[in-house]
Parts: C-alpha cells; sequence; structure tokens
C-alpha cells in the first residue's frame, strides 16, 4: 500500500505525463496529498526545446525559499525541459494534519498553455497552436510535499516529489549539457532517502 509506505516516513517520486494511462484511484489520492494532474497537455509556442511546442521550458519556481538545495546550480537561462507533461495544481498548500506544506519547485513560463485531452479514444490533439479555450499558464512542472511530524522527540518526514513528466529523464535532455535536467535530477536524488520509491 502507498500510504502505508509513506507514513512510514520514507520518500517517493511521482510522474505521470500525458501519453500515460489515467489511473483514477491513484490520482485521486495524489489530491489527498497535495496535487491534481489535469487531464491535458503543457504546450509552450515561445519557450521550447528544438521547437517542439509538445517539449515546454520550465525554471526554478520563485515560490521555492525552503528547499533551494533542489534547484541548487541551475541558472536562470539554463532550461529543465518536460516533455509531454500533464498541467499540475496544488489542492492546499499548508495542512494542519501534522504538519504538511507543498512547495513549488519547477514551473513554466507565462506563454504556455494546456490542450485538453480529446474525449474520443485516441486522445489525439488536433491543432497546436494557443487557440480559445485552452488552459492558461504557467503551471507548475515539479512540487515537493513535505509531511512532518514528531515521534517523542523525534522528528520524522516524508518527502514526495511530484513530476508533470517521467520524459525529463530521457538520455537525450539529461545528457545535453545546455539544458539543466541532468543538475536538477542529481539534486533531487540527493536530497530524497536513498530508500525512495519511484512511481510513473
Amino acid at each position: 500500500k502507498i500510504e502505508t509506505y509513506l507514513l512510514a516516513h520514507t520518500d517517493m517520486m511521482i510522474s505521470l505525463g500525458y501519453n500515460k494511462p489515467v489511473l483514477p484511484n491513484l490520482e485521486l489520492f495524489l489530491k489527498e496529498w497535495g496535487i491534481e494532474y489535469g487531464n491535458g497537455i503543457v504546450l509552450d509556442a515561445k519557450y521550447r526545446a528544438e521547437g517542439a511546442y509538445y517539449a515546454p521550458a520550465t525554471y526554478p519556481s520563485s515560490e521555492n525559499t525552503d528547499f533551494a538545495a533542489i534547484t541548487e546550480g541551475i541558472s536562470n537561462n539554463q532550461y529543465i525541459i518536460m516533455p509531454y507533461s500533464r498541467p499540475m495544481q496544488t489542492t492546499w498548500m499548508n495542512n494542519t494534519e501534522g504538519v504538511k506544506t507543498i512547495t513549488p519547485l519547477l514551473t513554466t513560463s507565462n506563454a504556455a498553455y494546456v490542450k485538453y485531452k480529446d474525449t474520443d479514444a485516441q486522445g489525439t490533439l488536433g491543432v497546436l497552436e494557443k487557440v480559445d479555450g485552452d488552459g492558461e499558464g504557467p503551471f507548475i512542472a515539479a512540487a515537493l510535499m513535505n509531511y512532518m511530524q514528531y515521534e517523542g522527540r523525534n522528528e520524522v518526514e516524508t518527502n514526495i516529489i511530484f513530476l508533470s513528466s517521467p520524459y525529463l529523464f530521457s538520455d537525450d535532455l539529461v545528457n545535453a549539457g545546455s539544458y539543466g535536467n541532468m543538475r536538477f535530477i542529481n539534486n533531487v536524488l540527493s536530497e530524497l532517502n536513498p530508500l525512495s520509491m519511484s512511481v510513473s
């Protein structure tokens, strides 16, 4: 059980991409832990990798002050590319059950927009350019949920890293020195418990 695992004060990294199967029970569970994944794809006509609308550039969020080490070493002009991203939004920022907080780590540009998935079986996109009815950016591309508790006098915590796409780990992006994907991944793994679990 995922909840049992998390309540044992362990860490987890979760990434749900646009072209992955929809998992209603898992996504409902994730909402309870602070993040809702939208049913669409994030595009950016201005800030993108190699001209691909579906590969938006993301940046360290200005809202992240408590976990700055996760975006340390990523310069203002070094993007983290998140292909085939789903939009994410917080369902709460602070929760009094224990001490739970959500901190945005990465965000898209203001020029980003969302194409909501069509209702047909293929979920085809149609027009890639922004049109009326598309969701307006910016969007959260990565976030950290921190759950702090006390066991006696000991402070224990659980962390979940939510990612809008699993494809930031692709070899071509990780090996591209012009992007910050490798640095971001290394920083995340350094912050998480060595026994953390990944779900994508």
